[in-house]
């Protein structure tokens, strides 16, 4: 699904690591989300915007 667009760059770059905790996960996953240029996310959220108004209009 294109709400997954995201997801192949935030695994990545944790490939490989190892983490003690939940929390440590949910930290760093949040760092490299954050380090994540802003027209990346711009992208992921326009492709949702559209799936989501497409599926509405074939509902209508």
């Amino acid at each position: 699904p294109c709400d997954f667009f995201l997801f192949p760059k935030l695994k990545l770059s944790l490939r490989g690591r190892y983490f003690e905790s939940l929390e440590v996960i949910n930290q760093n996953s949040l760092n490299e989300l954050k380090a994540t240029p802003g027209i990346s996310v711009l992208q992921a959220m326009g492709i949702i915007l559209r799936t989501n108004r497409t599926v509405f209009l074939k509902a209508v």
